[in-house]
């Protein structure tokens, strides 16, 4: 049996097509499989970083050596299968009612972690807006602040009070866009290298280009993503240490104006032998 102590999770139907209730801290589940063995009527889905105490029938056992009581109730019912199948058929008819009549849903229960308050099914979300929090919620957001660095909290106020979802449809528009403007950039500065290498308005389009590269270098810092346990990880300072610790400096790189940085090296060396866009000499 489990006893949520942070998070949320989803109550599956049946055939696990839709939520059919919310559960929270100080909510349990598998309790009946748990007290009388057999399979599990019900499937439970973590819908942010959850933390569960797991509850193992040897220990109840043992608890149940001092309560001779309840342990001699229990097996009665456990004797008793009329009595369970009755039972079962209650709880069933229970989760059937709140799925129909008026269940907790995730915006009835804390937000914690940075997590929104929304179910998971149905249309994806584009990103991960963080609203004013309060109270403990608002001590869980700012711990992994207050753990950076000096200079590391410094860069952190330019974060965005957000992180997008990579399934959302923002995030997947913006993936088509990055790789057209990859092509892009890669065929304009083989044509500018090859033909026109002293076209002013070559050189103004690609460099319009790298500025939304190192746009998209910004958004790198708050791109959600899953985690070895599958869970999905949208807390700013998670996502901007991960692109920190991956591609960042291969990205940053890939975005600065080499040629202009050539330009200012060569020319020290030989000033007649540069010349600048539009058939200027270097001076």
């Amino acid at each position: 049996m489990y006893l949520i102590q942070k998070g949320r999770c989803e109550v599956l139907s049946k055939d696990s097509t839709k939520a059919t209730a919310t559960i929270g801290p100080g909510d349990f589940f598998g309790e009946f499989s748990f007290m009388f063995g057999g399979e599990r009527s019900t499937t439970v889905q973590a819908v942010s970083h959850v933390d569960v105490l797991m509850l193992q029938h040897a220990d109840f056992d043992e608890v149940l050596k001092d309560f001779p009581l309840i342990k001699n109730q229990i097996k009665e019912i456990e004797e008793n299968k009329t009595f369970q199948k009755e039972l079962q058929h209650v709880v069933s008819e229970d989760e059937l009612a709140t799925a129909g009549g008026n269940p907790k849903t995730i915006a009835d229960l804390p937000n914690d972690e940075g997590h929104d308050n929304q179910p998971t099914s149905g249309k994806k979300k584009s990103a991960k807006f963080f609203k004013q929090l309060e109270g403990q919620e608002k001590e869980i957001h700012d711990v992994p602040f207050e753990q950076l660095g000096c200079f590391s909290r410094f860069m952190s106020k330019f974060l965005l009070k957000m992180t997008i979802i990579p399934e959302g449809f923002n995030a997947q528009v913006w993936e088509v866009c990055r790789v057209m403007i990859a092509l892009m950039l890669a065929i304009l500065y083989l044509f500018q290298a090859a033909f026109v290498h002293m076209s002013p308005y070559l050189w103004a389009i690609c460099y319009v280009l790298d500025f939304v590269c190192l746009v998209d270098v910004y958004y790198r810092f708050h791109w959600a993503y899953y985690d070895d346990r599958g869970l999905l990880i949208t807390h700013p300072v998670a996502t901007a240490k991960r692109y920190m610790k991956n591609t960042f400096i291969v990205d940053l790189i890939a975005c600065l104006p080499i040629e202009i940085i050539a330009y200012f090296a060569i020319r020290a060396w030989s000033p007649t032998g540069i010349q600048l866009p539009g058939g200027k000499s270097a001076y």
